[in-house]
């Protein structure tokens, strides 16, 4: 169990012991869990996301060990080397010259490129196991197209890892029924998202681009306001359970609130 010093630094004793936490400053909404947040350099806000429930391990543990994988929108290869150093040989497309000469130190090879403007991949015969369009069609003008260009590229037994925001969570619901349609810097409102998508309309453009859904799951995105964490929020991270708690909710009511989808697909037959 963490120690005295610890809790009271995480906010889960008072000066006295057990007990609620002083006042907060700030009674708005937080996360029940930091899930959905990314890396914590201001200056990479979408770096590796470390969390167990996290828009990165999930979809990572759905490629199996050795794979030949292409990650759509690599970024600077975070994804890659912890790929690589599962036995992945990985290819990664990105837009950012920058991000993708960083990203060639754990991929075989990196494509600078538009996804939107792709019509083929220079890699002619090469067919990857594992292709990640993770935190990407969602800025692309024409996500099913670019969809249906990359099923030329999964093996016939390959898998389609996707991932998308939901649109529908319910702060976003929370906003428009207080008359805001508001865009951020980061998260489900992303002001560089050009595509939004509720669970019927994701599942929908995965369809309609040629692949069949083998399962659907989720990050978490439930929020509460500040009287909550410095009370049940507390007792619950201090027992280790507020991850768990956050995700139990958002699996089982998904269209409200998930973060983020996550499908794994194969490609369909006659499509």
């Amino acid at each position: 169990m963490a120690g005295a010093n610890t809790l009271q630094s995480r906010g889960f004793l008072t000066s006295g012991g057990f007990g609620i936490a002083k006042r907060p400053a700030n009674w708005g909404l937080r996360s029940l869990s930091e899930n959905h947040k990314a890396g914590s350099d201001p200056a990479r806000p979408y770096g590796y996301n470390p969390a167990a429930y996290g828009s990165h391990a999930k979809p990572m543990a759905l490629v199996r060990d050795g794979a030949r994988v292409l990650d759509v929108g690599c970024a600077e290869g975070y994804i890659a080397q912890r790929l690589s150093a599962r036995g992945c040989t990985v290819y990664g497309i990105e837009l950012d010259a920058g991000a993708a000469e960083t990203a060639r130190q754990y991929c075989d090879d990196v494509l600078v490129a538009d996804v939107d403007a792709l019509t083929a991949l220079p890699w002619e015969g090469l067919q990857f196991d594992a292709i990640l369009c993770m935190d990407i069609l969602e800025h692309l003008k024409d996500p099913q197209r670019a969809l249906r260009m990359l099923r030329d590229y999964l093996a016939p037994d390959g898998l389609m890892v996707i991932t998308l925001p939901n649109v529908a969570n319910w702060w976003i619901r929370f906003r428009l029924l207080r008359g805001k349609w508001q865009y951020d810097d980061l998260g489900i409102m992303d002001r560089t998202h050009l595509r939004f998508f509720d669970l019927r309309g994701a599942r929908a453009l995965v369809e309609a681009a040629g692949y069949t859904i083998e399962a659907m799951d989720v990050t978490p995105g439930v929020g509460a306001w500040a009287p909550y964490h410095y009370t049940i929020g507390a007792l619950l991270r201090a027992l280790g359970l507020a991850e768990r708690v956050d995700y139990t909710l958002s699996k089982w009511f998904p269209r409200l609130f998930a973060y983020q989808f996550i499908f794994s697909a194969r490609t369909g037959q006659n499509v």
